[in-house]
């Protein structure tokens, strides 16, 4: 602009000259991100933006992402913001006061699915139980548990809240049953189906069976009691849990070996208790009785005469037995004469006519069977030898 002035007089002023700037136009404001598109809660949001003026230049300018100051090239870490619409702005003014603004619009979205777990140790157990499914998500509510036991029909269980739980019983004996889980959210994000295998139970109890052979009337104290005993554990559907422990007790006491009778005299109950590894159990009784062997027991005489023919059987008792009174006694199943302190006296054809009356022979070797009291309780003794020679 070029300008001058003239007086009334005409004197005319030199010719100056003044350059006039202009600008009508807003500042250019790009945006590169956020775009109004969904992103993801788990994502980082990078901040990305320009501002330009090329006539008077940016004045100032500014960036809010939901009210709140960011800057170009701030990295934003989108999990603490709710699910849903956002809004990023940009202004910017220019040294002509010209003023522009940018607002993008775009989603913070849940695309992430539950996470699903469950309590089972793997162990057996024995009675009915239940199996917890637990479902968890960082950012929304669990909406649904979904479960499959054994193939069988799917369940769905609504749930509402970021931490839910249900419980699956489990009623069916098997060593491998199995549990296929899943969880979804309220946005409908699914889980990958989860599956738990070897799910246990055993309610059956196992079986013991004891018996002994041979069968006898009584077992001597020195000799091990025939025992013969097996166990089992029933199958039901899949491999039972197995038998875990077998318990031997004599009259309830506890003991290691059962065969042994070394210390025992008289009426005795064994009960043999079996245990699987799910905690049944089941046990067998079996009754047995204990006679005292009197192994220095000894006949005489020697040589046995038809007169007076009598046959005597001389006891020697243990230290501990010592005050052990002698009820009665036979020999070879005849029944004797009298007592004679620890002896017992017998007629030879008392004995030799009661074999005979069984259809047995009279020979050298005898057996001595008796009944003995010891501190108010009765008992059995046994004792045999041989002597050289019977006369006819």
């Amino acid at each position: 602009l070029e300008y001058f002035s003239v007086d009334n007089a005409g004197n005319e002023e030199v010719v100056k000259s003044v350059e006039v700037k202009i600008d009508l136009t807003e500042p250019e404001i790009l945006v590169s991100s956020p775009l109004g598109e969904d992103y993801s809660y788990s994502e980082n949001l990078l901040i990305d933006f320009s501002v330009s003026d090329f006539l008077s230049g940016i004045a100032g300018q500014g960036s809010l992402l939901d009210g709140s100051g960011v800057s170009d090239n701030d990295l934003i870490d989108l999990f603490g913001f709710s699910v849903g619409r956002h809004e990023f702005k940009v202004s910017s003014s220019d040294v002509a006061g010209n003023y522009s603004e940018e607002i993008v619009l775009f989603n913070v979205v849940d695309d992430v699915a539950p996470v699903s777990s469950n309590d089972y140790d793997g162990l057996w157990r024995n009675e009915n139980y239940f199996i917890t499914l637990n479902a968890t998500d960082e950012k929304s509510n669990v909406k649904e548990i979904h479960f499959i036991l054994n193939n069988g029909v799917e369940q769905v269980v609504l749930v509402s809240g970021q931490a839910a739980s249900t419980r699956v019983l489990i009623d069916y004996e098997h060593d491998d049953s199995v549990l296929e889980y899943w969880s979804v959210d309220e946005f409908g994000n699914e889980e990958v189906h989860q599956t738990l295998n070897g799910i246990k139970l055993d309610k059956t109890a196992p079986q013991i069976s004891l018996s002994l052979n041979p069968v006898k009337n009584y077992y001597l104290n020195d000799e091990l009691l025939p025992l013969v005993h097996s166990e089992i554990d029933p199958r039901i559907q899949g491999s039972p849990s197995g038998i875990s422990s077998i318990e031997w007790l004599i009259d309830g006491v506890k003991v290691s070996n059962p065969e042994d009778i070394s210390g025992l005299l008289g009426e005795h109950v064994l009960t043999g208790v079996v245990v699987d590894n799910a905690g049944n159990q089941s046990s067998e009784l079996l009754q047995f009785v204990v006679a005292l062997h009197l192994t220095d027991l000894f006949i005489t005489p020697e040589t046995l005469n038809i007169n007076p023919g009598v046959i005597t059987a001389h006891t020697e008792w243990p230290e501990r037995l010592s005050e052990a009174v002698i009820l009665s006694a036979t020999l070879d199943g005849a029944s004797m004469d009298k007592i004679a302190d620890k002896n017992i006296k017998f007629e030879r054809n008392v004995v030799e006519n009661y074999l005979q009356s069984v259809g047995e022979l009279f020979g050298t070797h005898f057996n001595v069977e008796g009944t003995f009291e010891f501190k108010g309780q009765n008992f059995i003794f046994y004792g045999e030898d041989e002597i050289t020679e019977i006369q006819s």
